[in-house]
Parts: C-alpha cells; sequence; structure tokens
C-alpha cells in the first residue's frame, strides 16, 4: 500500500512531466506512446499459451526453478543498473525543456529504483524513510531461488539460455540512448504484468515457497493493482517526456523486434 504523502508526491511528479513539454509535444507524444502501447496488446506474447499454463499450475518443479534462473539472467540481477543508467540518461531532456524536466524525470524514476532496492514509504515512526535492502526485489527474488534449492552462487554459474541472452543482449543494447532505453524499460514491465499474477500461483501449487510474502507477493495484484501496473504507468510517463518525433520510427521498429525476441524467451520457457 502507498500511502497518501507517497501517491501526492507521485501526482506531482508525473503533473511536472508533463508541464515541462509544450503541451502540443506532450499530446502528440502521448499518440505515439498509445500506439506503442496498442502494438504490445496486440502482440501475441500478451495472449501467449504459458500464461494459461501458469495458471493452471501446469509447469512442475525443475521447470518453475529453470524459469526463475532465465528470469534472473535476463531481468532480475540488471533491472536496478538499467534504472540507474535510465536517471543518468534524463540529461537528455534538459536542453530542450529546462533543468526541470530532467529532475522530474529522475524524481519518477526514483521513486521506481526505491521500490526495487527495498524502501517502504515511511519508517515504523512514521518519519524518514524505512524499508530495509533485504527487502530489495533481486534479494527477494534470490530468496525465493533458494527455496527452490539454487542459492546465488550457483545461479551465478547458470548458463542461460540463447533466447534468454538474446533478451538481455537487446536490453542492454539500449544503454546510453534515453529514448531507447525508456521503452525498453517500459515494455518490460507492460509484459511482465501479464506473466507476473499466473508465475506466483504456479509456485504457490508446484513448490513450497510461500507466495504470501517475499518476490511473488509483490508483483500480484492487491487490490485490483499491481506495483508493475504503477512502475510501467510512470515508465510510459517518463518516455512520454523523453521522446522526439524522429525517434517514432526507431522506436517503433525496436519495439516490434523486443517483442518478438520476448516471444521467443517465453516460447522456450514454455517447454519446460
Amino acid at each position: 500500500m502507498t500511502n497518501k504523502a507517497e501517491t501526492s508526491a507521485r501526482s506531482l511528479c508525473r503533473q511536472a512531466i508533463k508541464e515541462s513539454v509544450p503541451p502540443a509535444v506532450w499530446e502528440q507524444n502521448g499518440r505515439f506512446v498509445r500506439e506503442i502501447e496498442k502494438l504490445i496488446a496486440e502482440h501475441p506474447i500478451m495472449r501467449h499459451p504459458l500464461i494459461e499454463m501458469l495458471g493452471s499450475a501446469e509447469l512442475p518443479l525443475e521447470a518453475i526453478k529453470r524459469s526463475h534462473l532465465e528470469f534472473r539472467y535476463t531481468f532480475a540481477k540488471i533491472f536496478t543498473d538499467s534504472l540507474i543508467l535510465a536517471m543518468y540518461e534524463a540529461r537528455a531532456v534538459e536542453p530542450a525543456y529546462g533543468p526541470i524536466a530532467k529532475v522530474s524525470a529522475r524524481f519518477l524514476l526514483q521513486y521506481n529504483l526505491l521500490d526495487e532496492l527495498g524502501f517502504a514509504p515511511a519508517g515504523s515512526d512514521g518519519e524518514g524513510y524505512g524499508g530495509s535492502p533485504h527487502d530489495a526485489h533481486f534479494i527477494q527474488f534470490d530468496e525465493t531461488l533458494a527455496q527452490l534449492g539454487c542459492d546465488w552462487r550457483a545461479a551465478d554459474r547458470y548458463t542461460p539460455t540463447d533466447e534468454a541472452v538474446a533478451v538481455r543482449q537487446k536490453i542492454e543494447s539500449s544503454y546510453g540512448d534515453y529514448a531507447l532505453l525508456m521503452s525498453a524499460l517500459a515494455v518490460a514491465e507492460t509484459v511482465f504484468d501479464k506473466f507476473a499474477g499466473p508465475w506466483a500461483a504456479n509456485v504457490a501449487r508446484k513448490t513450497s515457497v510461500d507466495v504470501a510474502g517475499g518476490y511473488h507477493a509483490i508483483h500480484v495484484e492487491h487490490e485490483g493493482h499491481s506495483m508493475d501496473d504503477v512502475h510501467s504507468e510512470d515508465l510510459w510517463y517518463v518516455f512520454r517526456q523523453g521522446v522526439t518525433e524522429d525517434r517514432y520510427a526507431d522506436i517503433r521498429r525496436n519495439t516490434s523486434e523486443y517483442l518478438d525476441i520476448l516471444l521467443a524467451f517465453v516460447n522456450r520457457l514454455a517447454e519446460g
């Protein structure tokens, strides 16, 4: 749950991002974001049989373990790295839109980074920052893997599939290109949200992992909303501020390629 102060700060930041861009540009970029969202929604990955397979708990224990090892290599291990790089690359919007553009983008990205690193909105005394690095999503993920019989040292020695390597290479190839990186992160959050709940259901039914807490509790819906919903909205907001019309064709092409690479990755996971 988010508290009122957090919700207000996030809303104020989104408003600052919107106001940093000329209204005509904001509207035009908004139409482009909706085009990319439609491209994602209509891609086969969003209706992949693995979603139903996970929801029906069809993946056995060893396949569940492999899915975690693959996901760790592909996303979990580099996600905070990518967010930190995105915060640095937000400097790209300052020349056109001024300091508030860069600062507001970093502010909203920081929300996502704090969540990922295990911060909580407030300490137990209601003041300051709360949370713990032990609550970081990557650490929670590795704790889940440990419960599945694989500690972080063994996970680091895991040889990923070619499909997993391709996904990670696609993400890392966007480093240094702000618009491309923001689109890659936003796409990842949007797609992952479709699989997170069913994945947690499969883990709950086929393993001894308690998904009421830990990594899989973080990424499922609570009261009709998930953290990934909020994060993907944040990332699309920042992307909408940072993309320029001259990049539309490149982003559109890269998103299609990225979705196809993700599809191959999910196909491989479905094989068990």
